[in-house]
């Protein structure tokens, strides 16, 4: 026989304070089993989808290593190499020290967790012989990069001429 809305509440509340949680998160989580019971829910939203298959492992029954699942995303370098070769890169550039320490150690990051870098933003680009006439000023403004802060809607349209 199926539990009650609030057989569900003590069992949750019960359940929650055995884990340790915080008696307000308990009793939060217990309301809301017994909502979800009382709508004939029975598992939370979250977890009402298929359980999620577990990671496959090699044959050899181990399961591969960190640092070779994110050497394998990035060209087989390690994250500590990938550290050393964006610093490089960085300090090349003539960015700033800490600002290349910063970028380095996100890409470490990226090569540990096996996560592919950020793409670049695409540059805005106007043809050379777009805009003849009228068009022109609306293809300026396109290429125009966008102003932020307060008031920069205001600026950029006065810019443009829309408050003539």
């Amino acid at each position: 026989m199926a539990e009650t809305p609030d057989e569900v509440f003590e069992r949750t509340l019960a359940e929650e304070q055995a884990k340790g949680s915080s008696p307000q998160v308990a009793q939060a989580r217990a309301k809301a089993a017994r909502m979800r019971a009382s709508k004939g829910l029975s598992k939370p939203p979250a977890a009402a989808g298929p359980p999620a298959a577990p990671p496959s492992q090699p044959p050899g029954g181990e399961a591969p290593a960190p640092a070779a699942a994110a050497a394998s995303s990035n060209g087989g370098e390690s994250p500590d190499a990938v550290f050393e070769r964006v610093l490089a890169e960085e300090q090349a550039k003539g960015s700033s020290p800490a600002v290349a320490q910063a970028r380095a150690k996100a890409a470490r990051m990226r090569a540990s967790k096996g996560t592919p870098a950020p793409a670049a933003p695409a540059a805005a680009q106007v043809p050379v012989g777009a805009g003849v006439g009228a068009a022109a000023p609306a293809a300026a403004t396109a290429a125009a990069p966008v102003a932020k802060g307060r008031g920069a809607s205001a600026r950029a349209a006065r810019a443009a001429g829309c408050f003539r």
